[in-house]
């Protein structure tokens, strides 16, 4: 029973050792300062991690060689190092700011308090219904207060939605 427990420990070492970590720290190429929150991964794999609040990150490879390191984020340029596992030495890595500008957003008011069925119904009787007395006779919309009106002051263009189906 000894014997076998001390195999155990043995080969349980040599897998413990065979783990090698890759260490480091992401910092700002212009700034210097750390970088908090940087995804850092080995490409085409499951192994990764982000770097903590000092910028510092620490990836346990299951194998030696060299691999892909990719360091990432929204507001940096990716970066991808080729690293030799195995050694001991702190890697750092500089990442360039990312200009994200978005082109410029307007936002319009939708709805205006004026667009309603009492200052557009009318037309949109006369459009949807037409204006012939012949056709019309005995129409009438029953359910008006479904419908919602939009005007583009701008576009001079009325739009007209209705919330449920439109009984006539």
């Amino acid at each position: 029973m000894k014997k076998y427990l001390l195999f155990l420990f043995l080969i349980t070492s040599v897998f413990a050792n065979a783990q090698n970590i890759i260490t480091g720290k992401v910092i700002d190429e212009k700034t210097k300062e750390a970088l908090p929150g940087i995804s850092i991964y080995v490409n085409s794999s499951t192994i990764g991690t982000i770097s903590d609040a000092e910028g510092k990150f620490a990836l346990s490879i299951p194998y030696g060689g060299k691999v892909e390191l990719v360091a990432s984020h929204l507001a940096y340029q990716k970066k991808t190092l080729i690293v030799e596992t195995g050694k001991k030495e702190i890697i750092l890595i500089g990442l360039k700011p990312q200009d994200n500008t978005l082109n410029e957003v307007v936002i319009k008011s939708s709805r205006n308090k004026d667009d309603n069925y009492n200052k557009w119904g009318d037309l949109f009787t006369k459009i949807i219904m037409g204006t012939d007395a012949r056709f019309i006779s005995g129409c009438k919309l029953k359910n008006p207060e479904t419908l919602v009106f939009y005007f583009d002051k701008e576009t001079n263009e009325l739009a007209v939605f209705a919330k449920t189906t439109l009984i006539i």
